[in-house]
């Protein structure tokens, strides 16, 4: 198995496929509307489980599923999970995708479980809880920023970094602010 095609899987947690088997026959069965009905009519809680919902960043930022969005706040980041290009490049060869093709939504997908998963590694070696907002952490704020920050240990960057994150309404000029505004927007 080529490493794409390990990201391209059904995601599994603890021994467990995320998929409960019917929908797996479901979808083998290439019944995708039955599958979608099927999910809706469940509710959200089957729909987090589903790869590629990434619900953390959903519940967080609201995205609205779009691979072409650019950042909002000016930054370069980019597409339906927001990476910054160099970060995107970096997943992308790190999985065997041509760096340079990293904007497809295919891509991005595969890029995003590579992310997730390294993303829950680096959470458990640091003896952190794993869900969705200390994955959130860890997406916007990068494997070290994210954690120093769910540490309460945020450096001087992780702080400005912080509060260039927080809609303008929320940035301040005090650390203690800031640090408290993003947690309340973010981990809260």
């Amino acid at each position: 198995m080529n490493s794409l095609a390990k990201y391209m899987e059904p995601m599994k947690t603890i021994g467990q496929p995320m998929l409960p088997p019917a929908l797996q026959q479901m979808m083998s069965l290439g019944q995708q509307p039955a599958v979608q009905q099927g999910l809706a009519a469940i509710g959200n809680q089957v729909s987090k489980q589903i790869p590629g919902d990434f619900s953390f960043l959903q519940s967080k930022e609201g995205r609205d599923n779009n691979y072409n969005t650019t950042n909002a706040a000016g930054s370069s980041a980019y597409g339906k999970y927001q990476f910054m290009p160099s970060t995107a490049k970096m997943y992308a060869e790190k999985i065997g995708i041509d760096p340079n093709q990293w904007q497809t939504p295919q891509n991005q997908e595969a890029i995003m479980r590579a992310a997730d998963a390294d993303y829950s590694r680096v959470l458990t070696q640091n003896g952190l809880p794993v869900n969705d907002a200390s994955k959130y952490a860890i997406h916007q704020n990068g494997n070290t920023g994210g954690i120093r920050i769910l540490k309460d240990k945020p450096s001087a960057s992780d702080i400005k970094n912080m509060n260039n994150n927080l809609p303008s309404d929320l940035r301040s000029d005090n650390p203690q602010t800031i640090v408290a505004n993003w947690k309340n927007k973010y981990l809260y």
